[in-house]
């Protein structure tokens, strides 16, 4: 029973982190970042200091939407391993 309390918050947590695009807790969860195009996304910074918007869209919205999915994934996972109170 507290595995499935714990699995629900950490998918409530990581939900809320994914829905205000909160990349420090995001990182918390998942230190090792994302790669895109040869480059390491592991801070909050390098996912948001962008010079230009055709740079953004090259390299940040990808990585931000690795990210996201990432997370969502396992947010899939935490509430696919809850056990009904049965």
């Amino acid at each position: 029973m507290e595995n499935n309390s714990h699995n629900l918050t950490l998918s409530i947590n990581l939900i809320k982190a994914v829905r205000n695009k909160d990349f420090n807790y995001m990182l918390s969860i998942f230190p090792e970042g994302v790669e895109y195009k040869g480059y390491k996304f592991i801070t909050e910074e390098d996912f948001m200091n962008w010079d230009n918007y055709e740079e953004y869209t090259r390299y940040y919205a990808k990585a931000q939407d690795m990210m996201i999915e990432k997370c969502l994934d396992k947010v899939i996972e935490l509430l696919s391993s809850i056990k009904p109170n049965g």
